[in-house]
């Protein structure tokens, strides 16, 4: 069919689609405006197809649409690799001490399920590459990562040793060198990380050390040697157990939360901790405490309060701690009837030996996972030389089969850790054994009030028992924190044990907790007196006298200080007045004890008593 392309009125030519006549106007007919129609036939015209240019970038988009699909796959995949790769590295029983590689070299060691784990060597930045002398004391697994506490030094008994922190094998320096120092413990919260330890001063003594994230924190002060041997972190406290020299040299138990140290143990005797583990809101603390024969009594304090789970009788020592749905595990070491040191392990202070009795071995570790109990520690060997030995709920691995010797300091399991606490878990504790537990022997919880106990130990105090009414006083600071006659009146009792040092502490939290507690002011002035800091003896002694006039011994201590300082007219009068409100009938003052008989209150028993009543 032919279609006419002109306007039927006048003739002007269209153009197809065209619906109006350009020339006349006129509207055209839809017949006019038909395109043709498909040629006759059954198929329809084959339609037009795009140019081959536009094929290609059709393909290749698809294209690198797949190829992008499969780079991300496989990007994805490599990443979930790696992070089970890693957690697969942080995941097992790991075991930190060390091999003897001979008798002058000693390497620091990790063992993951058994298996020894590459810890990079300390770099001294010259030829020498390998430290001859280290130790991994402590171990601890968060997320992903593996870190390790310890220490070494190039040569045997040459140079210091630089205290160090591995993270999956890579060694941080803590300290340069300078001075001997060692991490003993490490402990992760958050992205924190948090390593115990010590180091040296200028004065060549230890000083009880912590870092964080590197930057060190001194605990002790520095005058005595003071050692930091486990830490923990929980609730945003950082807990750190460990013990420092007293006046006397011997060691006492200590406890630092955020850097302020509460001493654990009130023995005349030598004490140590060594672990620290906090479950919800209870504080446990294993140690040592000696008694008069020497021996060493295993000690765990919760909260403060001891508990004895050997009677004393042999050497014993409690190292590790660890709790589990209520169950309070501590590990430790005693003696048979052969005197071989065995390895003992306490279950709510039910004792239950784990080595055979046979060689001698000592527990140094514990970590309670689930339903398994896991022990680090050590065993002799028939050469006298010890193995590394992890115990699993009493049956024996052995580590370190090529080494001269070796031994297993710390265990913390990876698998199905405990939640419900956290541990540090402790590092070396070289002591021996004994048999014969008894939980808490003498150490029950107090049934009497505060005003009793403190009534008690000033009675204790009057009767020249001074060891007693310490331990009454503290058993009051433990009932009641927050009241300052305790304090005051263990301080005060401390003076006659020679421990100066606690008493300036005591009389210190006493004068924070009543700033007008003018015998406090007065004894931490006699304990200053009798350091020889003379300045602050006279300040202190000044300021009792400032809030009670007729504080004796305020007057009696200022006057031995005077005289301590040349000032016979000043001390004369100082005594005179004091020996007005309190005579002094024991003889001359020419000896060290008359000193101290003369500056003693007449009753500190009328003393708290007025203090109980409300009056300073």
């Amino acid at each position: 069919m032919t279609i006419d392309n002109h306007c039927p009125k006048c003739g002007g030519e269209l153009l197809p689609g065209d619906r109006f006549c350009s020339d006349c106007g006129s509207v055209i007919a839809p017949a006019a405006s038909q395109t043709p129609p498909p040629p006759s036939g059954d198929t329809a015209p084959e339609p037009k197809r795009p140019p081959a240019t536009s094929r290609m970038i059709l393909v290749f988009s698809i294209l690198a649409l797949i190829i992008a699909i499969i780079i991300t796959i496989a990007v994805v995949n490599t990443n979930a690799a790696r992070e089970r790769e890693a957690l697969e590295k942080a995941t097992g029983v790991f075991v930190a001490g060390f091999e003897q590689v001979s008798k002058e070299r000693r390497s620091a060691a990790l063992w993951k399920d058994g298996q020894r784990q590459m810890l990079e060597n300390y770099n001294y930045n010259d030829n020498y590459s390998n430290y001859e002398y280290g130790v991994a004391e402590s171990v601890f697994v968060s997320g992903q990562d593996v870190y390790v506490a310890g220490g070494g030094r190039r040569w045997h008994k040459e140079g210091n040793n630089v205290a160090m922190v591995w993270r999956n094998g890579k060694v941080s320096r803590l300290t340069d060198g300078s001075f001997d120092a060692f991490a003993n413990s490490v402990f992760v919260s958050g992205r924190d990380v948090y390593a115990a330890g010590r180091q040296k001063n200028y004065l060549g003594k230890n000083v009880a050390t912590l870092w964080k994230n590197g930057a060190a924190q001194s605990l002790g002060t520095g005058l005595t040697d003071s050692y930091a041997i486990s830490v923990c972190v929980a609730e945003n406290n950082v807990y750190v157990a460990g013990y420092e020299k007293d006046d006397n040299n011997m060691n006492v138990a200590m406890l630092w939360r955020n850097g302020v140290g509460q001493r654990l143990s009130y023995s005349r005797y030598r004490s140590d901790a060594n672990t620290v583990f906090v479950s919800g809101e209870d504080v446990y603390v294993t140690g040592v405490e000696a008694n008069e024969r020497g021996n060493g009594i295993a000690m765990l304090w919760k909260n403060g309060r001891g508990q004895r789970l050997t009677d004393g009788s042999c050497d014993a020592a409690a190292t590790g701690v660890s709790v589990s749905d209520g169950n309070v595990y501590v590990v430790g070491q005693d003696t048979n009837n052969k005197k071989i040191t065995v390895v003992r392990l306490w279950k709510n202070g039910v004792a239950t030996t784990i080595t055979d009795g046979f060689r001698l071995a000592y527990a140094h570790s514990i970590f309670v996972s689930r339903n398994d109990v896991y022990i680090a520690g050590r065993e002799a060997n028939y050469d006298k030389r010890f193995d590394a030995k992890l115990w699993k709920n009493g049956a024996a691995e052995q580590f370190g089969h090529d080494a001269y010797a070796s031994r297993a300091l710390c265990v913390y399991c990876a698998v199905g850790a405990n939640p419900k606490g956290s541990a540090a878990n402790a590092s070396r504790a070289d002591y021996g054994a004994v048999s014969s537990p008894t939980w808490g022997a003498d150490q029950s919880p107090s049934s009497e009030s505060y005003e009793t106990l403190v009534m008690r130990g000033a009675e204790l105090y009057d009767d020249y028992d001074y060891h007693r009414a310490i331990e009454v006083f503290s058993e009051a600071i433990r009932s009641n924190p927050r009241n300052a006659i305790a304090y005051y009146g263990r301080g005060i009792a401390s003076i006659y044990d020679k421990a100066y040092d606690r008493t300036i502490e005591d009389c210190t939290q006493a004068i924070a907790l009543d700033p007008r507690c003018d015998d406090a002011y007065a004894t931490r002035g006699w304990a200053y007196m009798l350091k020889g800091n003379y300045g602050k003896a006279m300040s202190d002694c000044n300021e009792a006298i400032r809030l009670n006039p007729n504080n004796a011994e305020a007057y009696k201590t200022r006057g031995a200080t005077r005289l301590s300082q040349g000032d016979e007219y000043g001390s004369f009068s100082d005594m005179a007045r004091g020996d007005e409100l309190a005579p002094h009938d024991d003889g001359p003052l020419d000896t060290d004890e008359s000193v101290l008989q003369a500056l003693k209150p007449p009753s500190l028993q009328d003393n708290i008593r007025r203090k109980l009543k409300g009056g300073h």
